[in-house]
């Protein structure tokens, strides 16, 4: 089984979850349920349900990972966990990219039919260029995407500096000028 890294705060189209690589293999991705929860606006305790529900749907090392179970040293779960939650919870599971994808099945959800369309058009658009070989939609999307990551650290970055302001227009300024950046509207403060 492949170290844990855990890469911090990540944010993908809006999504904001703890970046983890490792796990499921060397730089692969993997979600936390704890961030699965928070995202669809559930506790984590119904998220753990309804996969110990289907439980025989997920693959361990492929789709899920008990940390709890899976031998994980303690510091990587200090990372991740407070020692209340690891004592606490009977599973502390970690879904691969597979997995979450199986659980957006499971869900349905409003949110969970968003995202696995996101997921759905992300994949058959790739599959598409990559079947025509054209690399310059490849290109294209991975532009976008870093334009968009970069926008989101911008606005975090104000939105740090605004906290720490004294000023209170400074601090309205920052902030309208931080969610501008993310909604692409310009806000007056």
């Amino acid at each position: 089984m492949n170290e844990l890294k855990v890469i911090g705060k990540q944010d993908v189209a809006g999504i904001h979850f703890t970046g983890i690589e490792g796990g499921f293999g060397e730089k692969k991705k993997a979600m936390l349920v704890k961030d699965i929860a928070v995202i669809h606006g559930q506790t984590i305790k119904e998220i753990n349900r309804r996969i110990n529900a289907n439980r025989k749907r997920f693959h361990d090392g492929v789709d899920i990972i008990d940390l709890k179970t899976g031998g994980f040293e303690p510091p990587v779960l200090n990372q991740l966990f407070s020692k209340a939650q690891v004592g606490n919870s009977n599973n502390l599971y970690m879904l691969s990219e597979r997995g979450y994808a199986k659980l957006l099945k499971i869900l349905e959800d409003d949110t969970a039919w968003e995202l696995y369309d996101k997921l759905v058009d992300g994949y058959f658009s790739m599959r598409q260029a990559i079947k025509l070989n054209d690399l310059e939609i490849v290109k294209n999307k991975r532009l976008e995407i870093m334009g968009e990551n970069a926008k989101t650290r911008k606005a975090q970055l104000l939105f740090k500096i605004a906290m720490e302001s004294d000023s209170d227009s400074a601090k309205q300024r920052l902030l309208a000028e931080s969610a501008g950046l993310l909604t692409g509207e310009t806000i007056i403060p």
